[in-house]
């Protein structure tokens, strides 16, 4: 793959090169949708691993560290779930035991997945940073937790900042706060907090702004269903697409429903692939296929009638037809008034060496 100037840069993550002349790198959000269930989540990466993307992602959070006693499952509209409280939902379904981790981290790793966390706070970042977790992300809603981000450039990671919910303020302060706490491996994730989120609130363009504008590279975290945005966001230049995946969509749960299901998630490596070789490298020249055609579908000059040998060819004498193996149409009026060395027959192309 050659170069794409819209993403220049590269940055290492685990034995990935992402940017520059690096193909997409497709990561996998398992995220709650192991349902609190060890074997579901390893099933994920298996499907993961068949499906062919990069990495596959966890999260990582205490829940009685982000959401208060008092708020109500409902605020959620969790109607799936029984517990008035949504920390109780968060405790006994969503939340990613902290003992799973080493367990998923190398199961994950010698799948040749790279194992991606998202991580709440501190503690955590040491945390997956003692695992061997090669990048940290700072997840949409955390885009205004200054310490956090602080914290996460510290670390010596690449750092994924996800903007879902973000002003351009927010942006922009998260990228300044990384590069001072002196970390220049950043990668913008354009998002849509909605989950789902619909295709007109996209504005996928915003990648071309984001690259334009903060000179990091920038992927996309999609929460929409299906993979049409993942596949145009490639096309616009994001160097990772992030989306989510369920063994089974209509299960109770959060991101069950936007998720992809496995034969999905397969489609989407293959149309991001497909992608990235129709997108090519935008050089204007002909390219292998079309030179193969054009000795068959071009035109030459060929004679418009019999012409004799030692005849003086005028440009009444000359026509142009297919194939394209003999003198191009522009060098018609060249000929005329060259002497034929032999007789030529009608349509047959005229060659330079047919002429004195």
């Amino acid at each position: 793959m050659t170069q794409n100037p819209r993403r220049s840069q590269n940055i290492i993550i685990g034995p990935k090169s992402v940017g520059g002349s690096a193909p997409c790198l497709v990561v996998a959000e398992i995220g709650s949708n192991h349902n609190r269930d060890l074997a579901t989540a390893k099933r994920l990466i298996d499907v993961c691993q068949q499906a062919g993307v990069d990495a596959v992602k966890f999260q990582f959070y205490t829940p009685d560290k982000i959401i208060p006693r008092s708020l109500l499952a409902k605020a959620y509209s969790w109607e799936a779930y029984s517990e008035k409280y949504a920390l109780d939902v968060f405790e006994h379904h969503i939340a990613t035991p902290a003992e799973w981790f080493p367990e998923l981290a190398q199961y994950a790793i010698v799948r040749d997945l790279i194992p991606f966390a998202a991580v709440h706070d501190q503690a955590w970042a040491v945390f997956a940073t003692k695992l061997g977790f090669p990048v940290l992300k700072l997840a949409s809603m955390e885009i205004t937790n200054v310490e956090l981000i602080r914290v996460l450039a510290r670390m010596g990671k690449p750092l994924i900042i996800s903007t879902g919910m973000g002003h351009l303020s927010d942006i922009d302060r998260a990228v300044r706060i990384a590069r001072e706490a002196g970390n220049n491996d950043l990668i913008l994730f354009h998002c849509i907090a909605n989950y789902p989120a619909q295709m007109h609130e996209f504005n996928l363009r915003q990648i071309e702004t984001m690259l334009d504008c903060f000179d990091t590279l920038v992927g996309l975290s999609d929460h929409s269903r299906g993979f049409l945005t993942a596949v145009l966001a490639v096309a616009l230049g994001a160097c990772i697409v992030e989306k989510h995946v369920t063994l089974n969509r209509h299960q109770a749960g959060p991101d069950h429903h936007f998720a992809l299901e496995p034969g999905e998630l397969a489609e989407l490596v293959q149309n991001i692939r497909a992608t990235e070789a129709a997108l090519g490298i935008g050089t204007l020249a002909a390219l292998r296929a079309d030179e193969e055609k054009r000795s068959l579908y071009l035109r030459s000059v060929v004679a418009a009638r019999s012409l004799p040998a030692g005849h003086i060819l005028k440009t009444t004498d000359l026509t142009t037809k297919r194939p394209g193996s003999g003198i191009p149409p522009r060098f018609r009026e060249v000929i005329a008034g060259r002497e034929l060395r032999h007789e030529i027959a009608p349509d047959e192309p005229v060659h330079w060496s047919d002429l004195k």
